[in-house]
Formats: structure tokens, sequence, C-alpha cells
């Protein structure tokens, strides 16, 4: 309604980008997304798929293609930033988040992100792990390819049964 409201020129191309991400859901998200692709094989046999979705344009050049408006093409094309990607060079597959959201809705966490790692954080210490934030970590000690301990840059030796770390590897 508020497409038809504000941008009444470009109703027809709005439906058709719907059905575009519609398209793109069923064949990225409920179709690729379902299926192993362990070898390069399954991965080669799928490209005709995304040749007919023209997955070599980016969400903003496919928006532009549906929309005249430059406000509903931006509109349309803002989901990549989620994942700090950049509308003008993510692939138009991402547009699938569109009847993503449509189909099924949107969900937040209360509280923000936050409250998720601040709930996690807490059901780990209350089972008696230990949580250490901002720790400069000097080196990760592993035995049998197995990470059995931290050295921080101050020198400590942490050991543990798990270590999480989001460290860029």
């Amino acid at each position: 309604a508020e497409v038809t409201r504000l941008f009444p020129n470009d109703v027809k191309g709005y439906q058709k980008f719907l059905k575009d991400s519609e398209a793109r859901y069923h064949f990225g998200f409920e179709g690729m997304g379902r299926k192993p692709m362990n070898r390069l094989w399954d991965l080669i046999k799928e490209l005709p798929g995304f040749a007919a979705l023209r997955a070599d344009q980016s969400v903003y050049a496919h928006a532009a293609k549906r929309v005249r408006d430059p406000k509903l093409r931006m509109a349309l094309s803002f989901h990549p930033l989620f994942i700090g990607g950049d509308p003008v060079n993510v692939t138009s597959m991402y547009i699938l988040v569109s009847y993503l959201e449509k189909a099924f809705g949107v969900h937040y966490a209360m509280g923000g992100v936050q409250a998720i790692a601040d709930a996690m954080g807490k059901v780990i210490e209350d089972q008696g792990g230990c949580i250490r934030l901002g720790e400069e970590i000097e080196d990760i000690l592993c035995k049998q390819k197995v990470v059995r301990a931290v050295r921080t840059k101050s020198g400590d030796v942490i050991t543990a049964d798990l270590v999480v770390s989001n460290a860029d590897p």
C-alpha cells in the first residue's frame, strides 16, 4: 500500500522485484541451501540457475532495473548493509532477504543483539565457565590439533576444555 501511495509509477516494477526476490529465495535458500556442496561439480551444476537469475548483477543494479525512483531503489537495496556489504557490489541473489522478511516476518531480540550475547554469557557462567573479554591472545596452544590453552599477551596461560574466539584466522 505504501509503495502504491508513494511511488505510483513504480508499482509494477516493485511487484516484479518481489517476484524476483521469491525466485531467488526458492533457488538459493530453499534449493541450494538444503543441498550439500561438497564437490566442485555440485556448485557447477547450479551455474545455469545463477545465470537465469542474473546473479552477476548487484542488488542495486537489479533494483534499478525494476524501479525508477531513487528513494525506492535505495529502500530495496539496503539488505546487504546488514552483513557489511555494499549494495552496488553484492550479488542480486541477496534480494532473497526481501521475500524471506515478507513471508516469515522480521524477528529481533528484545534488548538487541547484545541481549543475546549477555544471555549466552550467563549460561556459560552458570555452568562454571569463565569469560574474559578484551584479552589479547599471543598464542593458541594445541595438542593433537585440539586447542588446549591460550597464552595472553601478559604471559598468562589459560587452559580450557573449550575455547571460543572471534579472532580472524
